[in-house]
């Protein structure tokens, strides 16, 4: 069940934060404040990060089965639980956006939560 969560939430991700981009830059950027647009880009930007380096991960461990990571193994704690902290700042930053961009950020981290609680790097 964890493989099916984590391929469904790993399409849907970038989808999503794809969507909220391009309304932002069509619609928001214009009438937002600089504050406001400084926090959503920040958003759209951290999860799209966090959702490339799991995406990432997952292919390279499919791979290989003994991969332990892209730093060396005295790292590995770091790597694994630092996107937590990254993806936890996500979710005020997208709520600066407004109207649909916001409830696109608001899915698109729950998927990029769904997908590192399901894939679990176990």
């Amino acid at each position: 069940m964890s493989l099916v969560i984590a391929a469904i939430t790993c399409a849907c991700a970038p989808i999503l934060v794809g969507i909220a981009w391009a309304k932002w830059m069509l619609v928001l950027r214009q009438n937002l404040p600089h504050w406001r647009n400084a926090a959503g880009l920040t958003s759209i930007l951290i999860l799209s990060a966090l959702w490339l380096q799991q995406a990432v991960t997952w292919l390279v461990l499919a791979r290989d089965s003994t991969f332990v990571g892209f730093l060396s193994s005295d790292w590995r704690e770091f790597e694994i639980f630092l996107p937590v902290y990254y993806v936890l700042a996500a979710l005020p930053l997208a709520l600066t956006l407004k109207g649909t961009a916001r409830v696109m950020m608001i899915l698109a981290w729950m998927c990029i939560t769904g997908f590192h609680a399901g894939f679990g790097y176990t």
